[in-house]
């Protein structure tokens, strides 16, 4: 039967305003300040400057009458933070921003010359002051480097305290994996039957992702259980790219002790193979980023049963040991455990023979065989991030995921083909309307598709 899965996954065309300051958390990173002089008074006012390392894309704001700053949605990555004013000497500094983080720089702007500019020391990842949350982040280095079975990034929410995670939940702080929640920039990711993740990014496409375990705040919302927040990379003004090409093969393999020989050696042959690009479209405006991923594999694993022995399918029963075979219309024994051949029905005795093996060896698991499963991704992940002027960006992105997985059981009759299309979008437009009012639009769309044909029933 087929299993249409179409939803709209974070089916969010909202507008959201902020006036400052605004303590709250938001789903988007950014930088929280304040600037005061020596004497600890604030200093409303004063200029601050953010730009991006990678992008050299500058955000400008200044400080509001109780001296308070805030510069929202920032794509997670390594900022210069300057604040200025006339009759005070410059202070600069840089901040390494990680996904969902709000991070709070203090600035004491001491009096002198506005051309004298004072650079102060970074001490690594700021801490998060901001509210009481749990939890913990993933960043591109872990991704790529450290193993990673399958390269499926969810492996890696189990660095977080608190957190089980499997391929397609993370069950958080005792909570169930169905009630998660998981979005790609912002986006809602899950299938919304089971609530479960069935689009696994290439890591080498992925930013960083955060894990929150509890405390978070409502505007999360949807679920009460682990809340996961995936970035994808940005391009910058400079380009970078990598290829991998990842081989297993049972040639590699000892024989499973299971299948001694002559039987056949289950077959693994797998490869995992893509690479992904990024770059400037136009320099300090427009940046691409683009990956492809691919899997090809074909599985097979040693798998034991019981099927019906050639007296049996005669209706002979009488080596089944501790079990009386009755007439259904007199409840008496058949003499010898043997069903009369004039009872037995010719349509089943053909099906039997038809759709069932005979034995292979003794035993109470009387054939052994492989079961089978084939398995062809191709995964495209693309993303723009463009600069309209000072006060306006918008970013997009895309991600197909097609999966062509069928299923040969050890009963070779009854295959199981199984096709996953997977489709995930999302559009974010941010406008900065003055230091104190700023307005985001989101749109997202998820859609997945699930065919499965079988005459048997899967579990």
């Amino acid at each position: 039967m087929r299993h249409p899965s179409r939803f709209l996954g974070a089916a969010l065309l909202g507008v959201a305003l902020w006036t400052s300051p605004a303590l709250a958390q938001s789903v988007d990173t950014g930088i929280l300040g304040t600037v005061s002089d020596g004497s600890g008074a604030v200093i409303p006012g004063s200029d601050i400057t953010v730009t991006s390392v990678a992008t050299n894309v500058v955000h400008n704001t200044v400080t509001q009458p109780n001296g308070t700053f805030e510069v929202r949605y920032l794509v997670p990555g390594d900022y210069v933070v300057q604040a200025s004013l006339t009759g005070f000497r410059t202070e600069r500094t840089t901040v390494s921003l990680r996904v969902g983080q709000l991070a709070r720089l203090t600035f004491t702007l001491q009096v002198g010359s506005l051309g004298e500019v004072v650079d102060v020391q970074a001490e690594g990842l700021l801490l998060e002051t901001q509210s009481g949350v749990t939890g913990n982040v993933v960043t591109a280095d872990a991704l790529v480097n450290m193993p990673l079975n399958g390269r499926n990034f969810t492996t890696l929410g189990n660095l977080t305290a608190g957190v089980v995670a499997s391929n397609t939940q993370f069950r958080a702080s005792g909570a169930r994996g169905m009630y998660q929640q998981v979005s790609f920039d912002g986006v809602s990711a899950l299938n919304n039957r089971g609530n479960n993740l069935f689009m696994y990014p290439s890591v080498d496409a992925v930013e960083e992702f955060k894990v929150q375990a509890t405390n978070y705040t409502a505007e999360y919302g949807g679920h009460a259980g682990a809340n996961v927040q995936l970035q994808l990379k940005s391009g910058g003004n400079t380009f970078h790219g990598s290829a991998f090409d990842y081989v297993r093969s049972d040639g590699l393999d000892a024989r499973n002790y299971f299948a001694p020989a002559p039987s056949p050696k289950p077959q693994l042959d797998r490869q995992q193979f893509g690479g992904v690009v990024g770059g400037p479209v136009r320099r300090n405006q427009t940046f691409f980023m683009a990956s492809y991923e691919g899997v090809r594999e074909t599985r097979e694993t040693v798998a034991l049963t019981n099927v019906l022995t050639a007296a049996m399918r005669r209706g002979d029963f009488s080596e089944v040991a501790g079990v009386v075979i009755r007439d259904p219309f007199t409840n008496q024994p058949f003499p010898n455990n043997t069903i009369p051949q004039n009872r037995l029905d010719p349509l089943a005795i053909s099906m039997i023979n038809d759709y069932q093996p005979l034995p292979n060896q003794t035993g109470a698991n009387n054939f052994r065989g492989l079961t089978r499963t084939e398995d062809t991704q191709n995964q495209i992940v693309t993303r723009v991030d463009h600069v309209i002027s000072q006060k306006q960006k918008i970013f997009g992105h895309y991600l197909y995921q097609g999966r062509d997985n069928p299923s040969i059981p050890i009963n070779p009759a009854f295959p199981a083909p199984r096709v996953f299309n997977n489709h995930s979008m999302a559009v974010q437009h941010v406008t900065t309307w003055s230091s104190s009012v700023l307005n985001e639009i989101r749109f997202g769309y998820m859609r997945g598709d699930l065919n499965r044909l079988s005459p048997r029933r899967l579990t």
